[in-house]
């Protein structure tokens, strides 16, 4: 039996590039329906992107493919080829060949319907519309029903003031400019701190986790639970944006950074959620899309941009503008990897004649550093390191800057209180360490603490100890939230009772999410265990594991004082306090019998901490 006239019009890669298309579209009808957790506005974007670009793709590679008689005539070694080539792409892209079976199965069914088309007709035309448009209906209903709608107050107000909060990811206070940097990092946070009230502020932890645990509850990641032995927000813990909700406040949560989930409880209480960080986290199988991005990507950044317009939009979606409302916003732009910023702030430090590509390749180096271990930078690449840091710093106060223009488009700034800190540092080798999630030196806890608007005094410089622990208590009763609606906080109100106040610093048990047991750099001994820091007064201390061994201590302005052993004098009273400071704060967590805990979240967030180098291959 003869075999069917093979159709000039239409080669085989095209029918594989539209495979792949529906590959894509596929890959989306998974994830939404399988994901435990809510899909995100990120799926129907990457759905309409990808989509876009298979399509577009599919088109020009088809005509040039229609224009040569010599590849029509081997359309088998030319699928064998884009096979291999996408496949190579998929492994530069996500390096891993997790796609080539199925891209190679794309390619048999291309060449199926290539090699025996069938018949055209009516009936057939029609199947193929309504099949096709009832997918993308149950798909894009699918998606909008996963989807976290939007909630607001009814309730009776019983606060003054609408407060902003912003966490700028991963910024340590002395690169700022608002606390006397040279270079000129902060002009936004300048001018806030011109108009409020600024504080030397630390953390109580050294990473994001059980950095905004404590923001949000007013507590240690020891009582809240929220940390590498925890993951998640205790049960029973109360939450700043459960007692403004109670209050009769909108609340919103605009997050550049995955860790701040539903699952995990941090974003449960908010009645809004927008996660800015699906404009830059671009799942696996979206490979076309993944390789278009410098073209289509405006930002050019890690979601900050697109967050702030979120917040706008949220503004104008309250059915009552004359509420108060809580609102915090993660800026996530200077968290490695810092090249991914927008040009001008990537490349503002840098050095005359410093290439990109050096650039970039140092900065993917830094990135893996301080979570897989490797060669430190080394002579100017350590000054280079700071430079591109300084970028992303700059990078953050610029988002900083689109936040605050959504409240003065709306004539909203004088009545909103606004709050910018941070939720820990970053190491650039001070301590022979790197990046941060490890560790309690002053690199990774100095964090700053800006204030201003209704209440606050103009251009001071408090003197007071601030922590992260003191943020929740200040920042509701500046609100004039009552107090009964308040988390059983451990901080203080700043500005009520002392001055000076211990800064007590957790780390549990690190387990770095590539299993590391020991510290990839730097000097922690005894990686694999609970650390905890104390500074108080002139005296600062750092202690291994629950049975309380001195490792480092000094007075303030001296070098370290380590190994001493055993300990005495004002070592051993530190250490006494420190202990002692836990107890009556409860910050002692236990971990429940059984399995350990493991982070409980979607697909599309795990997706996100891939992409920041938290989470490896599964």
């Amino acid at each position: 039996m003869a075999l069917p006239p093979r159709p000039p019009a239409v080669h085989p890669c095209a029918h594989l590039l539209r495979m792949l298309g529906w590959l894509v579209v596929l890959e989306f009808f998974g994830g939404v329906l399988l994901a435990p957790g809510e899909a995100s506005e990120g799926y129907l974007l990457w759905l309409v992107g990808a989509g876009v670009a298979a399509g577009l793709t599919a088109l020009v590679a088809g005509g040039l493919m229609g224009l040569s008689s010599r590849l029509r005539s081997r359309p088998g070694w030319v699928l064998a080829l884009l096979v291999v080539g996408l496949s190579l792409a998929s492994h530069a892209v996500d390096r891993s060949f997790l796609l080539s079976p199925l891209i190679s199965i794309c390619a048999g069914l291309a060449w199926i319907r290539w090699r025996f088309p069938g018949k055209p007709g009516r009936g057939r035309t029609v199947f193929r519309v309504l099949f096709f448009s009832l997918l993308a209906v149950g798909l894009v209903g699918a998606g909008l029903r996963t989807r976290r709608p939007w909630r607001f107050a009814e309730a009776e107000v019983l606060g003054q003031h609408s407060v902003l909060l912003v966490v700028l990811d991963t910024v340590r206070r002395d690169h700022l400019s608002t606390y006397g940097y040279p270079r000129d990092t902060s002009p936004t946070l300048d001018a806030i701190a011109a108009r409020g009230t600024s504080y030397r502020a630390w953390a109580n932890a050294c990473w994001s986790l059980p950095g905004h645990g404590t923001l949000l509850t007013g507590r240690y990641a020891g009582a809240h639970g929220a940390h590498y032995e925890g993951w998640a927000l205790a049960e029973g813990e109360r939450t700043i944006a459960r007692a403004f909700d109670q209050a009769g406040y909108d609340t919103l949560l605009v997050s550049g950074n995955p860790w701040l989930q539903v699952a995990n409880g941090l974003a449960f209480d908010f009645g809004a959620l927008v996660e800015a960080f699906g404009h830059y986290v671009t799942p696996n199988a979206f490979l076309l899309l993944r390789l278009s991005q410098p073209v289509w990507d405006r930002d050019r950044d890690k979601g900050g941009a697109s967050g702030a317009r979120a917040f706008g939009r949220w503004l104008d979606a309250r059915p009552d503008p004359d509420r108060p409302f809580f609102v915090m916003v993660n800026v996530m732009e200077a968290h490695a990897p810092y090249h991914q910023t927008p040009p001008a702030d990537f490349e503002r430090y840098l050095p005359g004649g410093y290439g990109r590509g050096p650039a970039v390749e140092l900065s993917e180096d830094l990135f893996s550093l301080h979570l897989l271990g490797g060669q430190p930078p080394q002579g100017d690449d350590v000054q280079r390191a700071a430079d591109l840091y300084d970028g992303a710093v700059r990078s953050a106060d610029g988002v900083l800057a689109q936040v605050l223009a959504q409240i003065e488009a709306r004539d909203l700034a004088d009545d909103v209180l606004v709050v910018v800190t941070a939720d820990h540092g970053e190491f650039l080798g001070e301590h022979g360490l790197w990046g941060h999630v490890h560790g309690l030196y002053e690199p990774v806890l100095s964090v700053p603490l800006v204030m201003a608007g209704p209440g606050v005094a103009r251009g001071v410089c408090s003197p007071a100890t601030a922590r992260l622990i003191d943020v929740a208590p200040t920042v509701l009763d500046a609100a004039g939230v009552p107090s009964q609606l308040w988390p059983q906080v451990h901080g203080r109100v700043l500005g009520q009772g002392p001055a000076e106040a211990p800064v007590l610093a957790e780390q549990y048990t690190p387990t770095l999410l590539h299993a590391a047991a020991q510290a990839p750099s730097g000097d922690l001994d005894g990686f694999a265990v609970r650390r905890f820091a104390l500074r108080e007064g002139q005296y600062e201390l750092q202690v291994q594991g629950e049975e309380g061994r001195v490792t480092a201590w000094r007075e303030l302005g001296q070098p370290d004082v380590a190994g001493v052993t055993p300990v005495t004098g004002e070592a051993a009273a530190a250490a006494r306090r420190l202990f002692d400071l836990r107890e009556q704060a409860g910050a002692t967590w236990s971990p429940p019998e059984g399995e350990p805990l493991a982070p409980s979240m979607d697909s599309f967030s795990r997706e996100a901490l891939r992409a920041l180098g938290y989470l490896g291959a599964e």
